[in-house]
């Protein structure tokens, strides 16, 4: 009987560490709800993390789709730029070319301002025939007389008129 009582101080003895050890089970247990609860809570902060990436990711794709247009304006903006700037050597050109053209005439209009200035004072140096005047009664004496010879230099004929000129050039 004192193996019995033995027996059964052991047995309590083992259902006391049976029952601490389930408390211990039920608290771990509790822990294990705890951490599957922040474990649910993260994965939702971690699903919402993920969704805000995939919109950023997102806008960054627009970005940079606005970003290949952007550029590709830029470089068919560049072509017309080149493409301006060969217009406008081509129209420098064709300034410099018009430039030496007035250049030459300017040249020729002096040479024919010179011949017409030389014409001039040839034409000055040259004696005009005295234009013929009706003979008129005198206011003094009533008679008629012969009038003073008048040169009209506009109806005069002129040296040199139909004469062709040599301009240098």
């Amino acid at each position: 009987m004192d193996e019995v009582c033995n027996l059964m101080d052991e047995v309590r003895d083992l259902m006391d560490e049976v029952r601490d050890l389930i408390d211990e089970v039920r608290d771990l247990m509790n822990e294990v709800r705890n951490l599957i609860g922040e474990v649910r809570d993260l994965m939702g902060e971690v699903r919402d993390l993920m969704d805000e990436v995939r919109d950023l990711m997102d806008e960054v794709r627009d970005l940079m789709d606005e970003v290949c247009n952007l550029m590709g304006e830029v470089r068919n903006l560049m072509s017309e730029v080149r493409n301006l700037m060969g217009e406008v050597r081509n129209l420098m050109s064709e300034v410099r070319n018009l430039m030496g053209e007035v250049r030459n005439l300017i040249g020729e209009v002096r040479n024919l301002m010179s011949e017409v200035g030389n014409l001039r004072s040839v034409e000055m140096s040259v004696p005009v025939a005295p234009e013929r005047r009706a003979p008129t009664p005198s206011p003094r004496t009533g008679h008629f007389e012969e009038p003073a010879a008048a040169v009209n230099r506009q109806t005069a004929p002129r040296a040199g008129v139909g004469r062709r000129v040599r301009t240098r050039g």
